[in-house]
């Protein structure tokens, strides 16, 4: 707008010298900070792995299909294996989803599908990844009391046919589908797209039909729909070849969906206890061309609540949502509102049957999960807990490895025990790097003579440091010889950072036959000029 424009009076811009100005102010959630999308939103996202956002959207979707989420959890996965079952990592997401504060990751799930790292950063096609996902539940749940959920969510019936014009003729069958895809080019809703979609084909000319003994005749060929499911996926065709340039493109043209969605005028032969009537529930966008570009998801997570509730879901970021930006600003085109939007737009968009919320989305409490995938989930999180923090704190610790006179017994070889059996015969302790040595000595005590019983035996042991004192023979040839070279006083004021050198020390415990208690004990400290 010019200044003039501005300026002018009879605009209305301007009275009595004064303009006002209404500005709508947004922003996104902040990437890269302490963002607590539990408190800000009510949930939390999904780590992105390098280019899993596309699989973090679709996930999301499943979960907030509460009737899908609780068949999910029903499934029996108690023999399943971690690593390999997609069951089962499709129950740890959901759960982890459910009850966690932080972002929830999906490594284990890209695993069961049998994908590298490689592939993690690799963006695969979101409706084939649909669909897989979708077959392998409803395998597993073939057998159970939740067997046919998938197909009671997401099959609709579809019949193609082919019916001559001139003749009483017609060929047809009837398919399942989980999924309409619908065509954005030349289209400017999705009404227009589905009537796009019904539209038939005339078979005529060198294309005649071949109607048997009614020979080659004209005819119509197309499809009508039968029943729509409870939840209705549309795939918005955005991504295909173009043969003018030789190339795949993404069509970024402006498609709008409303968020009431009536298909009743679609179904064939719909009874009247039949109302094809959808609310839009999730909004899938990509941002970017046909090579690459950007995911995120945005849910009505209260459809069938008085007042709804759009959230955005950006991998591991989840904030509130208006209406404009999770519906109208995803129709793609040019807009002189939101600039800069043309290659954003939406891709698939989720609808549930209005007569079918309540069922779809009914509430999931902590009953509905097994109690064997409860414990097994909480387990597998507090071992997480304890390795994350053993990893955090492992620079506080030290690991000793403690020997006794036994290990020395019947051996006959070069050194006073075979060096090789460490790992697997000496007693494993890690201990803090800030502990006094006489805190070692009652720690050693407790762990190898028991808090109980051979009082006398306790406080006369000693602890000698091992260290490897390899002598030179004549031959030049060095051999590795095992000694306990130095004696570990009692002393409250030396710490063990100060008196090893490395992060694994080898400690030999010498304690007194029961006849010498009381006197002091006769091995000497090593002395390598010594044989």
């Amino acid at each position: 707008m010019s200044c003039d424009q501005l300026l002018n009076p009879d605009n209305g811009y301007i009275l009595n010298d004064t303009i006002k100005l209404e500005v709508i102010v947004s922003a996104d959630a902040p990437h890269g900070v302490q963002w607590d999308s539990k408190k800000h939103a009510g949930y939390i996202g999904l780590k992105n792995q390098g280019a899993t956002c596309y699989m973090n959207s679709l996930l999301q979707a499943f979960f907030f299909t509460n009737q899908l989420r609780k068949a999910v959890y029903e499934m029996p996965t108690e023999e399943d294996d971690s690593e390999s079952s997609v069951a089962l990592a499709m129950q740890r997401v959901l759960y982890d989803l459910q009850y966690s504060d932080k972002p929830v990751g999906t490594k284990k799930l890209t695993k069961s599908f049998g994908w590298d790292s490689l592939d993690s950063f690799l963006q695969h096609d979101v409706q084939e990844l649909c669909r897989v996902l979708l077959d392998n539940l409803e395998s597993k749940m073939k057998g159970t009391k939740v067997e046919g959920t998938i197909p009671q969510l997401f099959r609709g019936k579809m019949k193609s046919f082919i019916r001559c014009i001139n003749v009483d003729y017609e060929s047809s069958h009837v398919d399942d589908f989980y999924d309409v895809q619908l065509n954005v080019k030349g289209n400017n809703d999705i009404l227009q797209s589905f009537r796009d979609y019904v539209d038939s084909e005339r078979l005529d000319g060198e294309n005649k039909y071949d109607a048997g003994a009614y020979g080659l005749q004209p005819a119509e060929k197309g499809v009508k729909f039968l029943t729509f499911p409870p939840v209705l996926h549309l795939q918005l065709m955005r991504f295909q070849y173009d043969a003018a340039i030789d190339a795949n493109v993404k069509i970024n043209n402006r498609l709008e969906f409303p968020e009431r969605l009536n298909l009743n005028d679609f179904a064939d032969n719909r009874s009247e206890d039949n109302d094809f009537t959808y609310v839009l529930h999730a909004v899938l966008v990509h941002s970017g061309d046909f090579h690459g570009g950007h995911y995120v998801v945005f849910i009505n997570t209260k459809l069938n609540q008085p007042h709804s509730c759009w959230c955005k879901f950006d991998d591991d970021v989840v904030s509130r949502s208006s209406f404009k930006d999770a519906v109208t600003a995803n129709y793609g085109g040019e807009d002189l509102e939101t600039p800069g939007r043309i290659y954003t737009n939406a891709y698939m968009l989720v609808y549930i049957r209005q007569s079918c919320l309540d069922e779809v989305l009914s509430t999931i409490n902590d009953n509905d999960i097994p109690i064997h995938l409860r414990q097994r989930f909480e387990a597998e999180r507090n071992e997480e807990a304890y390795r994350k923090k053993e990893k955090q704190e492992a620079h506080l610790f030290t690991e000793i490895m403690l020997i006794r006179e036994e290990k020395f017994q019947n051996h006959h070889g070069f050194d006073l025990f075979d060096v090789r059996l460490l790992e697997d015969e000496c007693q494993k302790e890690k201990v803090k790097k800030k502990m006094n040595l006489e805190e070692l000595y009652q720690f050693v005590a407790s762990r190898v003579f028991g808090a109980e019983g051979e009082n006398r035996l306790r406080m006369d042991f000693r602890l000698w440091l091992f260290t490897d004192n390899p002598p030179r023979e004549e031959t030049g040839v060095s051999l590795a010889r095992m000694r306990p070279s130095t004696l570990i006083t009692r002393d409250r004021n030396k710490l063990l950072e100060d008196t090893f050198d490395s992060d694994r020390n080898l400690i030999f415990v010498e304690t007194p036959t029961l006849s010498n208690i009381g006197k002091r004990l006769s091995l000497q400290q090593y002395d390598d000029k010594s044989n």
